[in-house]
């Protein structure tokens, strides 16, 4: 099913770039390209389908491991992550996801992609707090 919303549509992509004048941006979780103030990338005409996941099962594992390394990086910027937060943070990216981002609009997908939302940050920060808490014993 076709997903037109939850930050998915438009998801505008560097694909052609010069080497001399933008790079990689690799720390950030979403790899991307940056380039100096004084350049700004051209948008080209058309779409590109970009079938992210074959099953929900193949998505799953795909934000398990985002999870995993979100939760490295929560780790390195925070010395404790108190109980409540990975509830918080799941509310905050379901609620993102679904009203702000449009997941309403794309039914039953939009709901899930939401839902799967929500799990990840919660378990980003779950994960984060866990290992954060057995370090400090």
């Amino acid at each position: 099913q076709p997903v037109k919303h939850c930050g998915w549509y438009p998801d505008i992509q560097i694909r052609l770039f010069d080497k001399r004048y933008a790079n990689w941006n690799l720390r950030d979780l979403s790899e991307r390209v940056i380039f100096p103030d004084s350049l700004k990338p051209v948008l080209l005409d058309g779409d590109i389908l970009h079938y992210r996941c074959s099953t929900p099962d193949e998505y799953r594992k795909v934000q398990n491991r985002h999870a995993a390394l979100s939760s490295g990086i929560i780790k390195a910027r925070r010395n404790s992550v108190p109980f409540f937060t990975p509830y918080i943070k799941g509310v905050k990216a379901f609620l993102e996801c679904y009203i702000s981002k449009g997941a309403i609009l794309d039914g039953p997908e939009g709901r899930a992609i939401s839902r799967e939302s929500y799990r990840t940050a919660y378990m980003a920060y779950d994960l984060a707090r866990r290992s954060l808490r057995k370090k400090q014993q």
